[in-house]
């Protein structure tokens, strides 16, 4: 089995939530007998450091991994009844159900009070010429492993994807049906004629 470095590798699916704090991000990843990868945590434990943030000295901060249930214009669900705001959210990142998020998060000593202060992906990558293998309305397929949608996919002014165009794709690890990363970017390299 190989090792993983920052990032979750919790599985994510339909009807389960899951999270866990964890800040040792090391997990194993392996192969299941259909061929499928699957990625499981190995160590779950809190951390803790000093951490000021505005004057609030002593404060531990702690990382929440979970998967995302539900986006709305100011929101970031990850169950019915824990949400965080969209203003924690790292620049140029679009939430999507589906998505994997770390959320660093403090609480102030001797209170229930959490303080969050990020959110981002769990994993990001680039990936460089790589080709739409499916489109269908406003959803596609990159390289038949790849989810995206118009919705949320970023792209440059006046580009539409097509069929077979060539892409380079930013990705982030995302539960989507069956693909697990969801590009959130796009530029093409070479277009179809």
């Amino acid at each position: 089995m190989s090792s993983v470095q920052d990032g979750c590798a919790l599985e994510c699916s339909q009807g389960t939530e899951r999270s866990a704090v964890v800040t040792d991000t090391e997990h194993r990843a392996g192969r299941r007998r259909d061929g499928s990868s699957t990625r499981m945590l190995t160590e779950v434990e809190p951390f803790s450091h000093p951490f000021d943030c505005n004057g609030l000295s002593g404060l531990r901060t702690r990382l929440l991994i979970s998967c995302v249930t539900a986006v709305t214009s100011d929101a970031v669900y990850i169950s019915n009844d824990t949400y965080f705001s969209m203003d924690i959210v790292s620049e140029g990142f679009v939430p999507y159900k589906g998505d994997w998020i770390q959320v660093e998060y403090s609480t102030q000593p001797g209170t229930s009070n959490i303080i969050a202060h990020s959110l981002k992906p769990t994993n990001c990558s680039h990936i460089d010429e790589v080709y739409i293998s499916n489109m269908h309305g406003s959803q596609g397929v990159i390289d038949d492993a790849i989810f995206f949608t118009l919705d949320s996919l970023k792209l440059p002014p006046g580009y539409v994807p097509q069929l077979h165009d060539l892409v380079d794709v930013v990705i982030v690890e995302s539960a989507q049906s069956c693909y697990t990363w969801r590009a959130v970017s796009m530029t093409p390299v070479q277009m179809s004629q």
